[in-house]
């Protein structure tokens, strides 16, 4: 009952990857949690090529599309 996701259940696991030792995947996790929700979403569906995009461009209009072709499902075509 004191846990953060007990009253936000059920939870879905969305994303996951093995790690060969616990102190890489504690590093990812870190790294990810200081993500956008747009940079998280691309990595959810692996849409690998978007994250540079969305990593240097945060806040201009090119990271803004970048973002908004994650929330669409579309990868860049050009």
């Amino acid at each position: 009952p004191f846990a953060w996701t007990y009253s936000r259940r059920p939870v879905e696991l969305v994303w996951n990857q093995e790690f060969p030792r616990p102190q890489d995947a504690v590093a990812v996790e870190r790294q990810m949690k200081g993500w956008t929700r747009a940079k998280k979403e691309a990595a959810i569906a692996e849409q690998w090529r978007v994250l540079p995009e969305l990593a240097s461009r945060r806040g201009h209009a090119q990271g803004a599309e970048a973002a908004e072709r994650v929330a669409r499902g579309r990868r860049r075509t050009d």
